[in-house]
């Protein structure tokens, strides 16, 4: 398989998250609760606003210069030059747009807030992806800034769409887009599900996070971590670990595999393989944190 960004998409390791970012505001924290802001989930997943290289870096040049853009919270600031000017080039060009939407989201996560010129500049821009992409995450952010007081705003914040903040997450952790599209769907099928959500009230915790891996090391359990009253499963499966053990291993021998393929798409199988590893992570969530375990399959898949 082609590497993506030059790398291969089970190439995913521990330490492929950033870990000097801009914390994020109180406001941002409250009202931009989606689990695309997180951008330790984002990392790898080229997700905007934080998860692409952009978004990345900007967040670490940002690192120590909140309180630059608290005491001047504009899109010229982070950006450092006209934001009009990146503007008339979002217009028609994605790069640009994309471009002025994570200085856009930057500035909110560190300043806590957005003026309403640049408010209206940034829904501009993300009214037209949101209209011209299948990118679920532009309709998220439009919705949620949509909701979001500027500064100097007399009237109290709105409560955002995406609250409230989901109880599950389901993330790729390596740059496959239309995967981690993919993965977002299924958590998506099982906050609306009544018996999932019903089981998760038994939870001693607020959130699960599912990391389902294409890799991984035979006979090692999953990994577990607790963040606060957040807990993170990690892990792969075996039939997943060698279909991409034996990917990488025609990859040595030369042999051209399609890389428009994302990591679902690699075997007809995947995709069962992919769910299977999701409701095994879950139950060794529920173990874990002994409470009853999940229901028997996921959304839309039960006979």
């Amino acid at each position: 398989m082609a590497p993506r960004n030059g790398r291969h998409p089970g190439s995913f390791s521990a330490t492929d998250v950033c870990t000097e970012v801009v914390l994020p505001h109180p406001a941002f924290r409250a009202h931009f609760t989606d689990a695309i802001y997180d951008s330790d989930l984002a990392a790898n997943d080229d997700t905007l606003p934080f998860g692409t290289d952009e978004g990345s870096d900007t967040l670490s040049e940002w690192s120590d210069g909140a309180a630059v853009l608290q005491a001047d919270p504009r899109l010229d600031v982070v950006l450092g030059f006209k934001a009009t000017a990146l503007a008339r080039e979002a217009a028609d060009d994605d790069d640009s747009a994309d471009q002025l939407i994570v200085a856009g989201f930057v500035l909110l996560r560190a300043a806590g807030t957005i003026t309403s010129a640049d408010q209206r500049l940034l829904l501009k821009v993300l009214r037209r992806q949101a209209e011209q992409s299948s990118d679920e995450g532009y309709q998220t952010m439009l919705d949620d800034l949509s909701t979001f007081p500027p500064q100097g705003a007399s009237t109290p914040p709105r409560q955002a769409p995406s609250k409230p903040r989901p109880w599950i997450v389901i993330a790729g952790g390596w740059n496959d887009p239309p995967h981690a599209r993919w993965l977002r769907r299924i958590a998506r099928s099982v906050l609306q599900d009544h018996d999932w959500t019903t089981w998760w009230t038994a939870a001693p915790i607020e959130r699960l996070v599912l990391m389902p891996r294409p890799v991984g090391h035979p006979g090692r359990p999953f990994h577990f971590e607790r963040r606060g009253r957040t807990l993170e499963v990690i892990g792969s499966s075996a039939e997943l670990t060698a279909l991409f053990n034996r990917l990488e291993e025609a990859e040595r021998r030369g042999e051209q595999l399609d890389p428009s393929l994302s990591t679902h798409q690699l075997h007809p199988d995947a995709p069962r393989w992919f769910r299977e590893l999701i409701l095994s992570l879950s139950s060794a969530a529920a173990e874990y944190l002994d409470m009853p375990p999940p229901p028997p399959t996921l959304p839309g898949t039960r006979g």
